[in-house]
This record gives C-alpha cells, structure tokens and sequence, in this order.
C-alpha cells in the first residue's frame, strides 16, 4: 500500500554532542559509542550513522533510518547521555537494547526493499522495530514482557507515530498466525 511509514516526526530527545567509544577500535568494526521533553539534536543520529558508515555498514536506507531515528527515546532516562554509545544498555527487565552496529547489522543483512512484511520476535525497547518499521512496509512485533511492550508502545505508536507497525504481547514462538 501507499500509506505512510511515518505520521509524526520525533518531536523529543537528543542530549550527547557525538559517538563515544566505550573500547579500542577493532578492525573491521570500530567502536563508538525515555520520556523526559528536551530538544532532539538530529546530529547525534547523523554522527551514529557516520560511525557506522566508517565500522562497515554500506546500505545507504539503513544509515538513513539511524540517522533520522532518536535512540535516546528508547532507553531509561538515567542513560541518555549514552543513548548514542556503540555497546548494549540496560532496558529494564533484565533486558538491553542492542548495540547500534549489531541492530543496522542485522537490518542491512535484511536486504529490505520497501515492500516486505517483517516478523519481530522480542520487540524489547522498540529501537529495532522502529529501524524495521522505517525500511519495510509492515512490522508486526510480539514482546512477551509486558512492561517492555506497553514502553515500546508508548514510543512507536505515541511519540513516533510509526503507523505501520503493529504489537503484541505474547509468546514470539507461536509466531502471529493470522498475519
């Protein structure tokens, strides 16, 4: 269909000025590094996505959709300020949301052309689903931690208005059959 990816722009976040490393630069992928209102700086996304274009990351949707998505909504407040650092941060729940390199990793392995319909199993803080929903035309999501999925709500659906992504709490091993 023609309809919109997007119904909202990001109207929150944004705090740290650059990428930080959080280890030594390895060959082949180098590092660098939710609700409080503040101005969202989107030179912190463009700074991630150049990190990742210089760690190996070459499909140019995928860098867009970093650069233009806030990572910083997706994590406690308590650790915005490394919102843009390459390595895992705590979500809550015992979860973490995934380093940015591994999440447009895995996203440009998708090979996604616009036109897909993907299946998300664990939808965790949202951030992944939120790159997904940017480059797919449909993202159904299944989350079984319920506090994680009403947040991921909140961000997708609320601030960012991802209008083509759909959620669900349950168990991800039974799929969305319907779908």
């Amino acid at each position: 269909g023609s309809r919109s990816r997007r119904s909202a722009e990001p109207s929150l976040a944004g705090s740290p000025a650059g990428v930080r490393s959080s280890e030594p630069a390895r060959e082949g992928r180098s590092s660098a590094r939710s609700a409080a209102p503040c101005a969202y700086d989107p030179f912190v996304s463009a700074a991630l996505a150049a990190f990742l274009r210089t760690a190996g990351i070459r499909d140019e949707r995928v860098l867009a959709a970093v650069a233009q998505l806030p990572r910083d909504r997706f994590v406690p407040d308590a650790l915005r300020g490394e919102a843009e650092a390459d390595r895992p941060l705590p979500i809550g729940c015992g979860q973490t949301i995934s380093q940015p390199y591994v999440a447009a990793y895995m996203t440009e392995r998708l090979r996604l052309a616009g036109v897909e319909r993907v299946l998300e199993i664990g939808t965790g803080s949202g951030y992944q689903t939120a790159l997904l929903a940017l480059l797919a035309e449909e993202v159904f999501s299944i989350e079984i931690v319920r506090e994680l999925a009403e947040r991921a709500r909140e961000i997708l659906l609320g601030r960012l208005g991802l209008a083509n992504v759909r959620l669900r709490i349950g168990d991800g091993a039974l799929g969305w059959p319907e779908e």
